[in-house]
């Protein structure tokens, strides 16, 4: 039996996974949505997303809130590519936008304007500071609409 096969059958890794991810599917699914559009498409990312987490569930052990978070974000962000590369090679437009954008603003951008969460909860979670947050938040927007033009 694998290392990861373990981690699951571990009490506490059960545990932790239940108590302190499942409540984040809401998280994810409200990503997929609003990027794709489509509730199926979101749900089968939400699904993607936490069997690729139950693979790394020790990474996630010793993470605090605002860094589950974030974990969560990338692997669906890394689905999210991969689901579009898939069924649609011609990306839809707001996807083919975000991936233009530089990483940072394209995580700021898609916590606060996507997501719903406030200038401070985005610093908490990607660990900037203030004026970072407020550059690439309107340094994405801008290229965003720019590019939707």
């Amino acid at each position: 039996m694998g290392a990861s096969a373990r981690s699951t059958e571990d009490p506490g890794a059960v545990a932790f996974f239940v108590s302190n991810l499942c409540s984040e599917a809401d998280l994810v699914y409200r990503f997929g949505y609003t990027v794709l559009l489509n509730e199926e498409q979101a749900k089968k990312l939400v699904i993607a997303t936490f069997a690729r987490v139950t693979k790394l569930i020790n990474e996630f052990l010793n993470l605090e809130s605002q860094d589950i978070r974030f974990k969560l974000l990338s692997l669906a962000w890394e689905n999210l590519l991969e689901f579009t590369d898939k069924s649609n090679p011609e990306k839809p437009g707001l996807v083919a936008s975000l991936q233009k954008l530089s990483e940072d603003c394209r995580l700021v951008l898609v916590t606060v304007d996507i997501l719903g969460m406030s200038p401070r909860e985005t610093e908490r979670i990607l660990k900037m500071k203030p004026v970072e947050v407020r550059r690439y938040l309107a340094d994405g927007r801008q290229q965003l609409l720019l590019s939707m033009k």
